[in-house]
C-alpha cells in the first residue's frame, strides 16, 4: 500500500477528529461538581486498567487483545454526557495506545483520532 495514502488517511481523521472534537459543548464540564470530577477520573482510570489487563486473543498469524474498557467509557457517557466522554478518550487514548498497547505512531495516531471521531459525533 502507498504509504503517502495512509499517512493522508491518517491526517485526514486526526484533523476531523480535531475539528468535531472543537463542536462538542464543553460547558457541560463546568456544571460539574468535584465529586464528579473524581467519579470522572475513577472511572479514566478503571478503563486504562482494563486495557492493561485485557486478554491476548491469537487468531492465525495475528494476536488482540479483549478488553471490558468499554463498560468504564459507556458509564462516563450515561453519567456524565458526551463532553466528559470525549475528554476520556483525549486522555486515555494516547496513554492506551503509546503506553500500554506500544503501538506504531501512524498506528497510535491513527487509533486515537478514531476514538475522537467516533465519541464526537456520538455526542
Amino acid at each position: 500500500m502507498n504509504k503517502r495514502a495512509v499517512y493522508a488517511f491518517v491526517s485526514f481523521v486526526c484533523v476531523m477528529a480535531l475539528a468535531l472534537a472543537t463542536r462538542v459543548d464543553w460547558h457541560q464540564l463546568t456544571l460539574l461538581s468535584s465529586v464528579d470530577y473524581w467519579g470522572l477520573a475513577t472511572l479514566i482510570l478503571l478503563g486504562l486498567l482494563a486495557e492493561g489487563q485485557a486478554l491476548p486473543i491469537k487468531m492465525g498469524r495475528t494476536a488482540s487483545g479483549s478488553s471490558i474498557a468499554f463498560l468504564p467509557i459507556f458509564t462516563i457517557v450515561l453519567l456524565f454526557g458526551p463532553a466528559a466522554t470525549v475528554l476520556s478518550m483525549v486522555i486515555s487514548g494516547p496513554i492506551v495506545e503509546y503506553l500500554i498497547r506500544r503501538k506504531t505512531p501512524v498506528r497510535a495516531n491513527f487509533n486515537i483520532g478514531q476514538y475522537i471521531l467516533s465519541t464526537s459525533i456520538a455526542g
